[in-house]
């Protein structure tokens, strides 16, 4: 009679239903070890609430019949012996202490739980406010994009003097001798200064150049010093950017001021490079150099140890242009300046200064992250 009225208790309530949609999410989610306890106390739970149901609904007091009969179940289970009831399983311990202290439920206290669990339910569903704010330069499109910052902007290239921030101003952190700094723009529409500000805890890392052994680089046009300090330039920026640190690595550079890195010498020579630099006209290279950043995510290929750390809380509620503009604003090639429009194309989207020149994005729409910053290329260019 008890264990009829308990499945009957499950069958009532649809529980086979429930059972095989957990079925559906555990297939997806397998691999995660927290789904696994969700399920083992998913089954308790279910098996100890149609207990409770049975009990409460006894005319009489039962709880030492129904432990009895719990007990008897479960030992008559075996490793030869399939049954379709779930009756003597699962969490028998668990079950028979609950039916034994087994009181019926006080209709005030369970409402009072009930509602505390939903204030607290849609508590934890509210999106909090963003924690940090751009900083805010007289450009339409980042101030539009004030709110959409991560939890801990740690580095940024430009800062903003105000007539009201030059306290704020004159404790910026100073700019390292090989960082060139623009003049201060004398129009009043960008007041903005690129100033260095760096990521915390970096060191710099132990780099071996082996540019000789490549066609595109003509020994003598540059000292070795120079190189090796534009290597770890390039190295810094990406530590800055990412959050990555790189404490070993080869790199080689060509005549047009291009900088490739790789962990070891063989797989600089299979093109397995994390991570590439392009230096242009402010560092001494051709003028039509264009300045670029290039970095291949560790989710994606298997020789790079650089992960985006750096991203947007909100990522999933902002647009492609959006984005854009976030990572290019904490990018080491943004200058400050002023951004008046965005374009989307095919692969990349398109952001517009107001001199009409513009620098060029490519994202990962797999994983919300930068791939590549080209830019800026001169006014009315096209390829």
């Amino acid at each position: 009679t008890y264990i009829v009225a308990h499945e009957s208790c499950h069958r009532r309530r649809g529980d086979s239903v429930i059972k095989l949609f957990v079925f559906i999410v555990i297939a997806v989610h397998w691999f995660n070890p927290l789904i696994w306890l969700a399920w083992a106390l998913f089954c308790r739970d279910m098996e100890v609430s149609c207990d409770e149901a049975v009990l409460a609904g006894s005319q009489r007091d039962i709880k030492k019949q129904y432990a009895q009969t719990l007990l008897k179940y479960a030992a008559a289970q075996n490793g030869y012996m399939m049954t379709p009831l779930t009756f003597g399983e699962p969490s028998v311990k668990v079950r028979i202490k609950n039916v034994l202290h087994f009181r019926r439920k006080n209709i005030i206290i369970t409402g009072i739980a009930s509602c505390l669990t939903i204030a607290v339910a849609c508590g934890m569903a509210i999106r909090p406010k963003s924690m940090e704010e751009l900083p805010q330069i007289p450009n339409k499109m980042i101030e539009e994009n004030a709110a959409v910052t991560s939890w801990e902007n740690i580095w940024t290239y430009f800062a903003t003097l105000q007539p009201n921030q030059g306290e704020q101003q004159e404790e910026a952190v100073e700019p390292e001798e090989d960082m060139p700094i623009e003049e201060e723009p004398s129009s009043k529409q960008n007041q903005s200064k690129h100033t260095v500000s760096h990521r915390e805890g970096y060191v710099e890392a132990k780099i071996t150049n082996t540019s000789e052994e490549s066609l595109y680089f003509t020994p003598g046009l540059r000292t070795a010093e120079e190189l090796d300090a534009l290597a770890q330039r390039a190295l810094r920026e990406l530590y800055d950017f990412t959050g990555v640190q790189i404490e070993e690595c080869v790199y080689q550079c060509t005549d047009l001021g291009s900088f490739y890195f790789a962990k070891t010498k063989e797989a600089l020579d299979m093109s397995c490079i994390f991570y590439s630099r392009n230096f242009g006209e402010q560092e001494g290279y051709d003028k039509n150099n264009i300045p670029s950043i290039w970095i291949v995510n560790a989710r994606k290929v298997w020789y790079s140890d650089v992960q985006q750390l750096d991203v947007p809380y909100n990522i999933d509620q902002m647009s492609e242009e959006e984005l854009a503009v976030w990572f290019l604003v904490r990018s080491p090639i943004y200058q400050g300046e002023e951004i008046v429009s965005t374009a989307r194309y095919a692969d990349y989207i398109q952001v517009i200064l107001s001199d009409g020149s513009f620098y060029e994005i490519q994202q990962d729409k797999k994983i919300w992250a930068v791939d590549t910053i080209y830019g800026p290329y001169p006014k009315d260019f096209s390829h």
